[in-house]
């Protein structure tokens, strides 16, 4: 015949032990749990830069920025989203319980990723419009040099200009 169980009461001292048993695997894991937590809290950065935003104002700024400044700050999130991928495993094992890091971690690492990607592509944007209006200046002195002088006025014309 199956065995009935006995009531139990909250008070009961074999209650009581396995609650204290219970309360001390908690306090085991917690130390652990905010170690794993605090990793990540140093990266919790990334999350506040809205990536449009960080790449236009990057660019707005007066003066604008050199190209070893753009070049760190590039620098400075792909570092960072590299070492949020080393924080820790994908899923780590806690004495009670076993975490999936994957997520914020790919949140973190993608963020960061994604704001690297949009000030190189807004440092392209600005490469293309510069070379654009080198580009047209270029054509422009050419044109003014391609006249062929016909009198000595026209010819004085384009030594001043070919001087300036």
């Amino acid at each position: 015949p199956p065995a009935e169980l006995r009531p139990v009461a909250p008070d009961d001292t074999e209650v009581r032990g396995a609650r204290r048993c219970i309360n001390v695997a908690v306090d085991r894991s917690v130390p652990s749990l905010e170690a794993l937590l605090g990793r990540y809290q140093t990266h919790a950065w990334i999350l506040a830069v809205d990536v449009d935003r960080h790449a236009e104002g990057f660019w707005t700024q007066d003066p604008p920025p050199t190209l070893a400044a753009v070049a760190a700050e590039v620098r400075r999130f792909t570092d960072a989203a590299a070492a949020v991928r080393t924080l820790s495993p994908s899923r780590v094992l806690l004495p009670l319980l076993e975490v999936d890091c994957s997520a914020v971690r790919d949140a973190l690492s993608q963020r960061a990723t994604a704001v690297a990607r949009a000030l190189l592509t807004a440092l392209y944007a600005h490469c293309v419009s510069r070379c654009q209006r080198i580009l047209a200046a270029y054509h422009e002195m050419w044109a003014g040099l391609q006249v062929v002088p016909q009198t000595p006025e026209e010819l004085d014309a384009l030594r001043a200009y070919a001087e300036t």
